[in-house]
C-alpha cells in the first residue's frame, strides 16, 4: 500500500490512520528513521524488542517456555521498576 502525504512546516508529516491500525501506532510511541540511499525506512522501537525476546527464547535455556511476548511484557515491567 501507498499512500502520498505532504510535509508540513516543521518538517512533520501525518501517518495515515490505515499504517496506524495496521501497525498498532500510538501518540507518544517511538519511531525510528533510516537512510536507506534510495528511500527512507520507518520502524517503530517496539519491533526491535521483539527481535530480542525472539533470540532470547531462542538461545537462553531459562527463557525456551516464553513467546517473545511474554519476555516483551516481563522486560517493560523490570524497566517501570528501575
Amino acid at each position: 500500500m501507498i499512500a502520498k502525504m505532504k510535509l508540513g512546516e516543521k518538517g512533520q508529516v501525518v501517518i495515515p490512520k490505515i499504517f496506524r491500525e495496521n501497525y498498532n501506532l500510538s501518540p507518544g510511541d517511538t519511531i525510528f528513521f533510516e537512510d536507506k540511499k534510495d528511500h527512507i525506512e520507518i520502524r517503530k522501537k517496539e519491533s526491535n524488542i521483539l527481535k530480542v525476546a525472539e533470540k532470547i527464547r531462542k538461545y537462553g535455556e531459562e527463557y525456551r517456555h516464553q513467546t517473545a511476548q511474554e519476555i516483551k511484557k516481563e522486560y517493560k515491567d523490570y524497566l517501570s521498576k528501575r
